[in-house]
């Protein structure tokens, strides 16, 4: 600590340039000054309008064709939904962003079964890859044993925890 302390007392005490007086600059009139962009929120809606008609040009460019699917699976007893799987699908990819069973009815096969499900319809869609991500605290391991392998981590991440990104060719 002191030698870091003395660096400091060193740097301060260098010799400075001398500054060179001269004439000054009058300030610019408001009224020429450019306007300067600025950001400010939008509604997502607005931000979702420009987005489609702004974001496929640039794809085109790159030979995309950005079509985005969203999706749903429930897994029901009766007319009790008791599971969730929630996904995207695009460019062959599908993206599972949720899997959530009811605590009360974990432990019986429905996260298998939507996971089976979730895979299927995106091999019917032309999918080749899964991809997901899971906290540390969550299910990794569940992940694993239907195939998914751990690709990275981001550490500390949302809620300051190690967060798991997982890949299946299909």
């Amino acid at each position: 600590m002191h030698e870091a302390h003395h660096s400091l007392r060193t740097r301060f005490q260098q010799p400075r340039e001398p500054q060179v007086a001269g004439p000054s600059t009058p300030p610019t009139p408001a009224a020429t000054l450019p306007t300067m962009p600025q950001t400010k929120p939008i509604p997502i809606e607005q931000a979702t309008d420009f987005n489609k008609v702004h974001w496929p040009p640039h794809n085109r460019r790159q030979g995309i064709d950005w079509d985005q699917q969203d999706f749903a699976l429930g897994f029901y007893e009766k007319d009790d939904c008791l599971g969730v799987a929630i996904y995207k699908i695009v460019g062959g990819m599908a993206h599972l962003e949720q899997l959530v069973v009811k605590e009360s009815a974990t432990r019986r096969g429905i996260g298998s079964a939507l996971i089976r499900a979730f895979e299927t319809h995106a091999l019917s869609l032309g999918c080749h890859v899964a991809q997901l991500e899971t906290a540390e605290t969550q299910a990794p391991a569940f992940y694993e044993r239907h195939g998914y392998a751990r690709i990275g981590t981001y550490e500390n991440g949302r809620f300051h925890l190690d967060w798991h990104l997982y890949r299946k060719e299909l």
